[in-house]
């Protein structure tokens, strides 16, 4: 019996699409099947950071959750998908 999944359309820049097609060959799967084993490894990785600062925050209390939230630093995404610090921009 194989669990439902739901249904994500993503949109990646021409050389990661590439690069990603690339793998999938190498790995022997089908460019979904592939793409899907990516993103659930990045959220499942990105989770476990998250439920390690929130254990941090929890065992340093209130104070130490306000100063990380004071110096917190905003990515978006620029046109071709890539990061950058729009911070670093303003400066």
């Amino acid at each position: 019996m194989s669990l439902e999944k739901k249904s994500t359309h993503v949109r990646l820049s021409p050389e990661n699409h590439e690069r990603a097609k690339v793998l999938a060959e190498i790995k022997g799967k089908d460019l979904a099947q592939y793409l899907a084993y990516l993103l659930e490894k990045e959220i499942a990785g990105e989770w476990h950071v998250l439920n390690l600062q929130a254990k941090s925050f929890e065992r340093l209390g209130l104070g130490a959750l306000m100063r990380d939230l004071s110096t917190e630093v905003i990515f978006d995404a620029g046109s071709e998908g890539n990061y950058r610090n729009s911070d670093k921009e303003k400066a």
